[in-house]
Formats: C-alpha cells, sequence, structure tokens
C-alpha cells in the first residue's frame, strides 16, 4: 500500500496548522492598541503563489493557489469577527491559549494583554481553504509524480479544480 499520498496529506494540513496558528500567535504579540500589525502582510504574503503562477504562466495553477488567500482571508476574518483587542501592559508572563468553552484568544499574561472572540466555522473554513489550495497546488506543480491528493477521487473538487495532465497545456490556457 502506498502511504505517500495520506502522507502529503498530513503534511501539508499540519503545516497549514502550524503557520496559521504562528500567524494568529505571533500577530498578537506584536499588537499594540487597535492596530492590526501582522494579518495584512499576511494575507498579501499568501498571493505569491497566485503570482507565481501567473508569472510562469501555469494558469492551470492559478485557481488552486486562489484557494491560498480566499482561506487565510476567511482564516484571519473569523478570527478578528467579533473584534480582536490588545493593552499595552506588562505582564509577569506570556502564554498562547485558546479556551473552547468560552470561544477566547487570550495571549499574554495573567490579565490577558490580548483577546479575540472567534467566528469557529470561519476559522475552520480558512483552514480547510487553504489546505485545500495547498494541497492542489502541490499536486499541480509535481505533475502528479507525488500526488498528495487525488482530485479526481473527489467529486466535487475534481469538478472545481480540475487538474491538467500535460505541460503543454500550460502554455495554451
Amino acid at each position: 500500500m502506498d502511504r505517500r499520498p495520506l502522507v502529503g496529506v498530513v503534511l501539508v494540513a499540519a503545516t497549514t496548522a502550524l503557520l496559521l496558528a504562528s500567524l494568529v500567535a505571533v500577530t498578537f504579540g506584536t499588537r499594540w492598541g487597535h492596530e492590526v500589525y501582522l494579518f495584512p502582510y499576511a494575507i498579501g504574503a499568501s498571493t505569491l503563489p497566485v503570482v507565481a503562477a501567473l508569472a510562469t504562466r501555469r494558469y492551470r495553477l492559478v485557481l488552486p493557489t486562489l484557494l491560498v488567500p480566499v482561506g487565510v482571508l476567511a482564516f484571519v476574518g473569523g478570527v478578528v469577527w467579533n473584534g480582536a483587542s490588545c493593552l499595552q501592559g506588562a505582564s509577569d508572563g506570556w502564554y498562547f491559549r485558546y479556551d473552547p468553552v468560552r470561544n477566547v484568544i487570550r495571549y499574554g499574561g495573567s490579565v490577558g494583554t490580548c483577546r479575540a472572540e472567534p467566528n469557529a466555522p470561519l476559522v475552520l473554513l480558512g483552514y480547510a481553504l487553504a489546505t485545500l489550495g495547498g494541497l492542489q497546488t502541490l499536486d499541480g506543480v509535481t505533475a502528479r509524480r507525488w500526488s498528495p491528493l487525488d482530485s479526481s477521487a473527489l467529486p466535487v473538487v475534481g469538478r472545481v479544480l480540475p487538474a491538467g495532465d500535460s505541460e503543454s497545456s500550460d502554455s495554451t490556457n
């Protein structure tokens, strides 16, 4: 049994989760007052795969790479859905904690220097879109030699994001 597809899905999903969680932790650790410091830059950086696909004329990768910034935008929108506030103050220690009972993200000391009440369905949708975009992009870039996800096996994804089989289709699309 070939385990490469499963390993690929797990690696891309874990990497996406790590990057999005790091984005929230670093942003809340560098926010002051009501400034949103890193979220706009992260959304901008997530468009780089789309720019690369257009610059290299790999037009069949544009749709899958477009899922990445849409997912990041949905994730960020879900995190700051009910507002995210930060206080300027020193604390006795630093931590990053999500309280699922109260649906609150806290970052900072015992007082909680930063606080957000995320919209969990929107956060999960953003994570799923960014992960799917990463999987489909990896699938398109590796030309199915190392396929983390067979898009034709998923009926909905196969219809929405068709995978091209030939390299010649890059220049004709």
